[in-house]
């Protein structure tokens, strides 16, 4: 989820502060598209977090040419709409990704974050993992798992040298939220 919205922001700062970066997305043109916007500390690799071999195999590609100091589980999508109108096939696509993915990039990176003794495993939440949120009842409830799942690692590592962060944004003007009708 690097190649737009809070991805793609949190990839130029992290570029701005003299960071390497690699930007992941599923959609491998934008991914290419924002690595080269950013310059010569960003690559670029087409990621398609539901897959966890696919995110096992992409860590450990990384790490053979050094190691991954901070991991930022980012990709997310969200169905808007009552919940009973929402199709299960689109609730399980949100899991997949919302959630899933955040948990196949911790399970990939963790055993080597831990065998270093240092490392940051980064986790986007939402707002609305705090408060169910109308309209996108399975997207709230994906972000509470989410918060949970970070604040639950988190405590089975205490001293380990890994740090755990779990973010909350609330309404950022990205394609994610495009013609929700939320407040600005």
């Amino acid at each position: 989820g690097a190649a737009r919205g809070i991805g793609r922001a949190i990839a130029a700062r992290l570029v701005a502060e003299g960071a390497s970066v690699m930007v992941a997305d599923v959609d491998g043109a934008a991914a290419d598209q924002a690595a080269q916007a950013l310059g010569s500390a960003a690559q670029a690799v087409c990621l398609d977090v539901t897959q966890q071999a696919a995110v096992e195999a992409r860590v450990a590609e990384l790490e053979a040419t050094g190691p991954i100091d901070v991991w930022i589980n980012n990709a997310g999508i969200m169905s808007l709409g009552p919940f009973l109108a929402q199709s299960p096939a689109r609730d399980a696509a949100q899991r997949a990704v919302n959630l899933d993915g955040v948990a196949f990039g911790m399970r990939a990176v963790l055993p080597r974050m831990l065998a270093r003794g240092r490392g940051h495993i980064v986790n986007i939440a939402s707002a609305a993992g705090r408060v169910g949120t109308p309209h996108a009842a399975m997207y709230s409830a994906t972000k509470f798992a989410v918060i949970g799942l970070t604040e639950a690692v988190r405590r089975e590592h205490e001293g380990s040298g890994v740090l755990f962060t779990v973010v909350l944004p609330s309404f950022v003007r990205t394609e994610l939220i495009a013609g929700a009708g939320v407040p600005r």
